[in-house]
């Protein structure tokens, strides 16, 4: 039985700057920056970027666009060569993003490694953590993590989410290669008092700790992405409810040839530090389904389902394909009562009014309906609102004597000015509240209907790239056409011509030649049927008598 593990992201490393005196190199002809940067081993340069900051202070994007120019010396890079963005802003911080294209040591040699680096910070902050997203947008690829950023500090995505390869296979097409980066600050720590919170990106409890279910279909162009995956290759989803997403390596992140999918914690509810979580996958295309209960944090924000629940064979066998996993949180009682003794606090520091005494009943009658009693008058209460028969003489809080009337054993209710105006304060209380919920309604709907509206500009927008990226390889040469079909042909369509030249080799006794015909390209019928005599001699075949007995028998073939 497989079992869920939890995901440690080595793929991930540190990256500092090196400040050992060597000297600079000259900056590429292409890049027009002024900026010399020094580097102690590999040669740095720096490229044009394009950027987008449309977050607000706490969450913040970036592109980084590199074009066909700067693209050809990407791709023939060298082992440990970086390549390096202009410093670009986002939550009012200083970010550099870092790429090795042949990756970054000996061992991720051909990995196309991306790294974001924390450039500036204020001298206060000791730390802060961030959920932070990368995506490939021409090859789909896509990473998302929760970290903790120091000053200086780079991380990336794991090794091979993008290989060198995969660029260099679509170089005849692709006009640009575009890298999209999201962050959204968690937390932020300070140094004083051992680490204490600054900020803390909170999400709604009511809204986070209800049952979720997380559905991410895969659409035609994500899904034929998937297919032809590599090892290590992986792919994100958007973040649902600010709280989760899934990652995906079809091709398995491990072992090899295994479908792999993990669970991410991009977000957690307000004073909740660690959650304990029963989620469980489904996938209807290949009828599988799996669960667990796991504990969540910043610090383990990633579980995966295990080896051996679907191979990879399998999955690309589906037309269409939808995960999904349903989210149930253990702790949701004690989390609500915590929410709820917040919202308490909140609302009693934010109510208003004139004396003490006042401000605090009205801050309760505003925040728990159950202590109306607290306004009950006691018999020695200056403000009074009640008095009984016996009572014949009582004094208000300004000396002015309180109208009574006698109507038999029961109890006269009388007012003061001052009584009055306080009452028509708590009412104007309860009012402000009223107004402000009313206002917090709208905001919500004009929220929701600019989301709608984003979500729709979106799609367009996919369906225009799409669109786009079709009329480009319907216009490519028929080379490039040739070479395209060859590389999406499916591996199981195939294998009947091979199995039809390997069983005409061995008619001939010559078997041991056919891993020589399929590693210079004679792998079906028709370009054997063009076999000549030359073609055998390159090939390695010297022997005259094999060269007649396989031009007699192409024909039979």
């Amino acid at each position: 039985m497989s079992r869920c593990f939890f995901e440690t992201d080595s793929g991930e490393s540190v990256l500092t700057n090196s400040n050992s005196g060597s000297l600079p190199r000259p900056l590429s002809p292409n890049c027009k920056t002024k900026e010399i940067i020094l580097t102690s081993k590999s040669p740095l340069r720096l490229h044009k970027s394009y950027r987008m900051d449309t977050g607000s202070i706490n969450t913040g994007e970036h592109q980084w666009v590199i074009d066909a120019k700067l693209l050809k010396p990407m791709i023939t890079a060298k082992n440990q060569e970086k390549f390096i963005s202009p410093k670009f802003k986002m939550s009012h911080l200083t970010w550099q993003l870092e790429a090795y294209p042949n990756g970054n040591t000996p061992q991720s040699m051909g990995s196309f490694n991306l790294y974001l680096r924390l450039v500036t910070m204020p001298l206060a902050w000791r730390h802060i953590t961030l959920c932070r997203t990368f995506r490939c947008n021409e090859t789909k690829s896509g990473y998302t993590a929760v970290s903790r950023y120091e000053k200086n500090t780079s991380l990336g995505w794991p090794d091979f989410s993008l290989s060198l390869q995969d660029i260099k296979n679509r170089i005849h097409w692709m006009e640009q290669l575009t890298f999209t980066v999201n962050v959204k600050i968690l937390q932020i720590s300070l140094f004083k008092n051992d680490g204490e919170l600054f900020y803390e990106a909170r999400l709604d409890p009511y809204r986070a700790l209800k049952k979720q279910s997380i559905a991410w279909k895969l659409d035609q162009s994500l899904l034929h992405e998937m297919k032809m995956a590599y090892f290590k290759k992986g792919f994100v989803s958007p973040i649902y409810n600010s709280m989760w997403c899934l990652r995906c390596y079809p091709n398995g992140k491990t072992q090899s040839g295994d479908f792999l999918v993990q669970l991410q914690l991009c977000g957690l509810p307000l004073q909740t530090g660690k959650l304990a979580v029963r989620w469980k996958v489904n996938c209807e295309a290949v009828r599988v389904s799996a669960g667990w209960t796991t504990n969540f944090d910043f610090g383990q924000s990633c579980w995966g389902w295990g080896n051996g629940q679907l191979s990879f064979e399998e999955f690309k066998k589906c037309d269409e394909f939808t995960i999904s996993v349903d989210v149930t949180v253990d702790d949701k009682v004690n989390i609500v009562a915590m929410a709820e003794w917040e919202k308490y606090v909140r609302k009693s520091k934010r109510s208003v009014s004139p004396s003490a005494s006042h401000k605090q009943q009205a801050a309760q009658y505003s925040c728990i309906e159950d202590e109306k009693k607290e306004f009950e008058p006691k018999e020695k209460d200056s403000h009074m609102i009640g008095v009984t028969q016996q009572q014949l003489s009582v004094q208000s809080s300004n000396g002015s004597p309180l109208a009574l009337h006698k109507k038999s054993d029961e109890t006269v209710i009388v007012h003061s000015n001052e009584q009055i105006e306080w009452m028509e304060k708590r009412l104007k209380i309860q009012d402000d509240i009223l107004e402000e919920l009313t206002k917090e309604i709208d905001h919500m709907k004009h929220e929701m209907e600019q989301w709608r509206q984003l979500q729709q500009l979106d799609a367009m927008q996919k369906r225009m790239q799409q669109q786009a990226r079709q009329h480009k390889q319907d216009v490519v040469s028929d080379t490039d056409t040739e070479y395209s079909l060859r590389t999406q042909t499916n591996v199981n369509a195939s294998s009947h011509e091979t199995d039809k030249i390997q069983q005409w080799l061995q008619g001939m006794k010559l078997s041991h030649y056919f891993e020589l015909f399929m590693q210079h390209g004679f792998d079906d019928v028709d370009a054997i049927a063009d076999i000549t005599k030359e073609d055998l001699v390159q090939m390695g075949i010297d022997k005259i008598g094999h060269h007649r007995k396989i031009l007699k028998n192409v024909q039979n073939l």
